[in-house]
């Protein structure tokens, strides 16, 4: 039968308790790491010029580049089965006058019902190995693509094309980055959005458009963004050079 109202006063306590257990007992977070320019580079120079390699090469840039999540680019995994995020070709468009991809994302995870198109532009800059301009127009010029279906595909006998599915990015990704050096179990599709950000961070970008672009609702991008052994180091050497500034602070 039905439980007593009184019996059910302790299960209030309920959360409190498995929060406790969990900073207690809990193991702590372990983060893929980031991609980084210098691996995209290396990266860069052993992409084929296939055309399901440059599928993926792109997706992997532009995640990259606008610090998109893996289900705007591909399909397929259990946690994207989310159709409406998948970026279609007319959403990803290359302005030859600016020299820049134009991106539009219509819903992100923190934005899931259409409250506005969000607008991301990407510049090339010539003459660089990681310039997405140039990639770009060779996989569309070599998959051309309907403007209303999925952005990233690769040519397949049976369906024509299909779209790049989420084992394809993130095992090519590894692929890839153990070509390059790297341990591939180290990373993983969300590296590419963590490595955009703190990429960005690093060149100086103003922490409010990092925001802004990732489509964080919160500061949570903070704790993507890594910080080098220089940049930690900087801020003791800033707080005694401004110790030195207040009277009886110097040694004699």
């Amino acid at each position: 039968g039905l439980l007593a109202p009184a019996a059910w006063a302790g299960w209030l306590h309920l959360p409190r308790v498995l929060k406790g257990m969990k900073r207690l007992c809990g193991t702590p977070v372990t983060r893929k790491l980031a991609v980084t320019p210098v691996m995209l580079a290396a990266m860069a120079r052993a992409v084929p010029s296939t055309a399901d390699s440059l599928c993926l090469w792109c997706a992997i840039l532009v995640c990259f580049y606008a610090f998109l999540r893996k289900s705007h680019v591909c399909v397929g995994g259990s946690t994207l089965l989310v159709p409406h995020l998948l970026l279609q070709r007319q959403h990803v468009v290359i302005d030859p006058v600016a020299y820049a991809i134009v991106v539009t994302v219509h819903f992100t995870k923190s934005a899931q019902y259409n409250t506005g198109a969000h607008t991301i532009v990407i510049k090339g800059v010539r003459g660089g190995v990681l310039d997405p301009v140039v990639w770009l127009q060779r996989y569309f010029a070599k998959v051309p693509a309907p403007a209303s279906g999925p952005c990233f595909v690769v040519p397949d006998a049976a369906q024509g094309l299909r779209p790049l599915q989420y084992r394809e990015l993130v095992s090519g990704l590894k692929q890839w980055l153990q070509l390059a050096g790297h341990d591939p179990s180290q990373f993983s599709g969300h590296s590419l959005r963590r490595g955009g950000a703190t990429a960005a961070f690093k060149a100086g970008a103003d922490p409010l458009f990092i925001r802004l672009q990732g489509g964080w609702s919160s500061d949570a991008w903070l704790l993507y963004v890594g910080l080098s052994a220089v940049q930690r180091q900087r801020v003791s050497v800033q707080m005694q050079q401004a110790f030195l500034r207040m009277p009886g602070m110097r040694a004699r």
